[in-house]
Order: structure tokens, then C-alpha cells, then sequence
């Protein structure tokens, strides 16, 4: 979980919470394992992908934090009464 105040929560206990995925444990001997890169470049991660025989998807995934879209031309809805 987040430090010191923070809102960030690192992805391995994203997974855990929100698909029960523990994804740092070892498939075959359930050992702990450790990340040794983060690959950010997309033709590496592609290069990857396909030497995996995995999928590769044309679509982007939105980021978390993005707001949703706005309708514009819909009135707002009332202020909430508090009395």
C-alpha cells in the first residue's frame, strides 16, 4: 500500500485486490519473485509479445485517472439538499 500519504498503489497489490492475482508468486513453485526490468519501449514490448506467441492488440487501454467523458448538453443534476 501507498507511503507516506501517497494515492499511488503499485500494480502487484492492484492485482491482488482486484483479481485475487498474486503476481509475484512463481507459477510452478509458488517461490516470491522479484521484478528485474520494466520494459517500456513499445517495440521491445511487441518483440517480446511475439516471441511469447501472445496476442498483440492495436488498442490502447486508458489510464485509470482519466475522467469520463463529459456530455455537455445534458443539464447538470440539482445540488443535493443537505436539510
Amino acid at each position: 500500500m501507498p507511503r507516506g500519504g501517497g494515492t499511488r498503489i503499485d500494480w502487484v497489490h492492484l492485482l491482488r485486490h482486484g483479481l485475487g492475482l498474486d503476481a509475484l508468486r512463481c507459477p510452478r513453485c509458488s517461490a516470491t519473485m522479484r521484478p528485474i526490468a520494466t520494459v517500456t519501449e513499445p517495440s521491445q514490448v511487441r518483440r517480446m509479445l511475439e516471441h511469447l506467441g501472445e496476442p498483440l492488440r492495436g488498442d490502447v487501454p486508458t489510464r485509470a485517472w482519466d475522467p469520463v467523458p463529459v456530455l455537455w448538453d445534458e443539464p447538470a443534476p440539482p445540488p443535493y439538499d443537505w436539510a
